[in-house]
Formats: structure tokens, C-alpha cells, sequence
């Protein structure tokens, strides 16, 4: 039997705001998930996953994912040899939905190409030969706004861009706000993380959109 295909977007995505896949991934480690769409069942479709960047393209290798004994999920399962293969950057997440022709020749009857999020790969720390810098935008951001601070004065600091001007046109009050506003998303980003992060006394006041 052959099931149809829809016309209208999958409401998983349309209203859904938590993405279904992974929004970060690191090469080299095991990839393991579950994933289902009640309109293309794993009984009756096939799934293939691409990661496509305008650099960078990988596709999960074959056997990596599988149909779930319940008929509806599949089930991917990356070794970390088959990760390691994934160049660490920024990617579309692409889902392939593909349904087999009643004919049994392998011909494609439908298929669908969903791009669903953005993911991020991160490198391979295991199989990195020299220091890996793993701070996130924010992280380096505050690094490089209290080194400002501090009277460092290397040309990767002071050229250094946020929001389109450099670190040696603001002044040192105006450092200092965005010092505070870093701090806190810096600390936002720790406690997402699970850390323990003690709150901070104080406010802040900022003048300006940073």
C-alpha cells in the first residue's frame, strides 16, 4: 500500500519552537537519537539525513539509521569513527523522506526534502593535534572586551568587531557595559549548561544596542 504524500507543511515543525534534532553535535563522538514523523511512518518510508553548509556537505553514512521496531521512528546510531568523518562547522540540517515503488526495482515512488534547523559540529578534540579554541561567541567576546579593559593593546584586540565597530572606538565606560552584558550572557550560557553559576550583585544600565 502506498501512502500519500502531504501537501500541507509537517505541523511538528510549523509549530513546534523545540527542535526535534540535535541543535549541536561534536565529530568524533557516537551520534544516537530517535526521530518520527506521523506522516511518514518508518514502516512505509526511509530516512536520510544530510548536514549541507556552503563549505561543507556529510551525509550519514548507510546503516546508520534504522527503521524502530514500532513501525513509526527511526533510529540513528553513528559510531564515533563514522562522526569523525564530519568537517566541524555550521549546517542545515536536511531530512530525506523517501517512499520504495510497489514494483520492488528500487525506483523512488515520493520522496521529501525537509531543512529543518541549523546544527552546529563541533571539532574532534580527541584527534586534535594543537589547541582547539572551544569558547562560544560570547565567552570569546567577554575574553576579548576585558582584555580591552586591562590595557591590552595587540592589534587582535583592539580591531576586534562587535556589531560592526571596533574595540578602539568605544570608550572605557563604554567597555565596561558591554563587559556587563557579556558577563551576563556568558552566565546564561554556563547555567544552561547545568554549571553553578552564583548571582552577581548589582545591575547594569546600557545606553546603546550592543
Amino acid at each position: 500500500m502506498s501512502a500519500l504524500n502531504p501537501v500541507t507543511p509537517i505541523a511538528e515543525f510549523s509549530d513546534s519552537p523545540v527542535p526535534l534534532e540535535p541543535t549541536e553535535l561534536r565529530a568524533g563522538d557516537s551520534w544516537n537519537w530517535t526521530r518520527q514523523w506521523s506522516d511518514y511512518p518508518s514502516g512505509e518510508y526511509s530516512l536520510s539525513y544530510i548536514l549541507n553548509s556552503p563549505l561543507n556537505r556529510f551525509v550519514f553514512p548507510s546503516g546508520g539509521i534504522t527503521p524502530d521496531q514500532d513501525g513509526v521512528s527511526f533510529d540513528i546510531q553513528l559510531s564515533p569513527a563514522q562522526t569523525a568523518a564530519c568537517v566541524a562547522d555550521t549546517y542545515e540540517f536536511v531530512a530525506v523522506l523517501s517512499q520504495a515503488a510497489d514494483s520492488g526495482d528500487g525506483e523512488i515512488a515520493q520522496q521529501v526534502t525537509l531543512v529543518l534547523q541549523s546544527v552546529k559540529v563541533l571539532p574532534n578534540l580527541a584527534t586534535a593535534t594543537a589547541p582547539v579554541d572551544t569558547r562560544s561567541y560570547v565567552k570569546k567576546t567577554l575574553d576579548i572586551i576585558q582584555a580591552a579593559i586591562a590595557g591590552d593593546d595587540r592589534p587582535d584586540v583592539l580591531e576586534y568587531m562587535i556589531q560592526g565597530r571596533s574595540i578602539r572606538k568605544n570608550s572605557r565606560s563604554e567597555l565596561l557595559q558591554m563587559e556587563a552584558l557579556f558577563r551576563y550572557r556568558y552566565d546564561a550560557e554556563r547555567r544552561a549548561r547545568g554549571e553553578y553559576v552564583p548571582s552577581r550583585s548589582g545591575g547594569f544600565r546600557f545606553n546603546r544596542a550592543i
